[in-house]
């Protein structure tokens, strides 16, 4: 039988400092990101989030004329229509 041997050297041994629970939050994360990323979420959860984030963009954010172009929609998710129509370019900053 082989034997594993760990050796430890004092001399460069660190201590580091971190913040108190009074300065620091360590509850969990309500990121939806961290969600998806540990599978907290389904995935038809995270589709419908990203369909919202698409409506809310489409419909309610307002963006520069010229910066439509750069208006990213999450992969082939469109939004849903609506009630209510889409605003008209006045609706646009500048």
């Amino acid at each position: 039988m082989t034997t594993k041997r760990v050796c430890f050297d004092i001399s460069k041994n660190t201590t580091v400092e971190t913040y108190s629970n009074q300065e620091y939050d360590r509850c969990p994360i309500d990121s939806i990101l961290y969600l998806k990323c540990y599978n907290r979420i389904s995935h038809a959860e995270w589709q419908q989030m990203l369909i919202e984030l698409n409506e809310y963009k489409f419909y309610e954010m307002v963006v520069h004329k010229d910066s439509i172009k750069n208006t990213h929609l999450s992969g082939n998710l469109r939004p849903r229509s609506k009630s209510y129509t889409k605003p008209s370019s006045n609706a646009c900053v500048g």
